[in-house]
């Protein structure tokens, strides 16, 4: 896998591995809380998918106090099976073809089961997923094969508490009935709050329930390479296909920016009517950037968001009170359940169990 190597190599070059260690609570990768009806402490830890300092943080976690009960993954039972079943080896490109063969069969089906809309956008996120890997050289789950392994060492029960991915894949599939969904109930406001919780933090949460996603995926230089080595190879692909096609088809990709540069450029030496012209044009040119936001932000991101992360937030937050609940009924004493997470989910699930009267605990590393 030359490519892999190189990139690999470049970003390794610029940040060299170090050794695991949390930095400050503003960039912890995690909160405590309490249970208040179980007494039982949830840790929730905050993982970027695939990476190794997230796994390095799952590690860390269950291994520092060997007292966790339970094992909660942000997983379903075909999602655990997938996991489960996955080689061990390095990721090669005998597992990747055996793994395009899997997943053109999945698609297949999907696309039969739940039509051709929800087998496309499955086909647009599996095949970046897949070609972030082969790339990448990380195995998908890596935080969650970690937890798996840990708990199977210390005899610590798992716990699936996401919903099944075929519920989700269905529910993405119908995207703009959840978008008209959100505008009839006038839910953008709410929304947008949850997304806004989710990635920042919200002001109604205590310090220490929460967790800021810029700020933990930058936190060290381990984390900085975690980041580039996950977000490089889909950029450099969307970066080569886009090239690839203005080449093929003689698309004027920088025509507008050089006409735009023009109009600035000869501003001073145009007559009134120019200058108007010029400026409509500069002005329509500029709309046209700024609509397709406007209106993609109520009608794919925000709909997005609330089916990835707010109605999953839901079914986590159940599933960890549940673990909870079973933990306390089969142990006396002092209990302790790791929920292991996207860092995404983190903060919507927080304040779901705080909202149910949990209370952080003060403990920081």
């Amino acid at each position: 896998m030359i490519v892999r190597k190189l990139i690999t190599l470049a970003i390794l070059s610029i940040f060299p591995k170090t050794s695991h260690a949390f930095s400050t609570s503003k960039s912890k990768s995690y909160v405590e809380v309490v249970d208040p009806n179980t007494n039982v402490k949830v840790v929730l830890v905050g993982c970027l998918h695939g990476s190794l300092s997230s796994s390095n943080d799952v590690r860390y976690l269950l291994e520092s106090e060997p007292t966790s009960d339970a094992v909660v993954l942000e997983l379903c039972d075909t999602r655990y099976e997938d996991l489960s079943t996955a080689p061990a080896e390095d990721y090669s490109m005998t597992v990747f073809a055996d793994d395009m063969k899997d997943f053109w069969s999945m698609i297949q089906e999907t696309s039969l089961r739940k039509g051709p809309i929800t087998g496309a956008i499955t086909l647009l996120l599996g095949t970046m997923s897949l070609l972030q890997t082969n790339l990448s050289g990380f195995r998908t789950g890596l935080e969650f094969v970690v937890a798996m392994d840990i708990a199977k060492q210390n005899n610590c029960e798992v716990i699936l508490a996401d919903r099944d991915i075929d519920t989700t894949m269905e529910r993405i599939g119908r995207l703009p009935s959840v978008s008209l969904d959100i505008l009839k109930k006038s839910q953008i406001g709410q929304e947008s709050r949850h997304l806004k919780c989710a990635v920042f933090g919200d002001s109604s949460l205590p310090s220490d329930a929460q967790v800021n996603m810029p700020q933990v995926m930058v936190r060290s230089k381990l984390a900085i390479a975690d980041l580039a080595r996950l977000t490089l190879p889909p950029i450099l692909l969307v970066s080569l296909l886009t090239f690839g096609a203005s080449l093929a088809f003689h698309l004027p990709l920088f025509a507008e920016q050089e006409t735009l540069q023009q109009l600035v450029t000869g501003f001073s030496i145009m007559t009134s009517d120019e200058k108007i012209d010029a400026g409509m044009k500069v002005f329509f040119s500029s709309l046209g950037d700024i609509v397709p936001l406007v209106v993609g932000y109520p009608f794919f991101a925000l709909p997005a968001a609330k089916v990835i992360v707010s109605e999953r937030d839901v079914c986590l937050a159940e599933g960890i009170q549940k673990a909870c609940e079973k933990v306390s009924m089969e142990k006396e004493g002092p209990s302790r359940v790791v929920a292991v997470l996207g860092l995404l989910h983190v903060n919507g699930v927080a304040k779901k169990l705080i909202e149910n009267n949990a209370t952080p605990t003060s403990k920081k590393i």
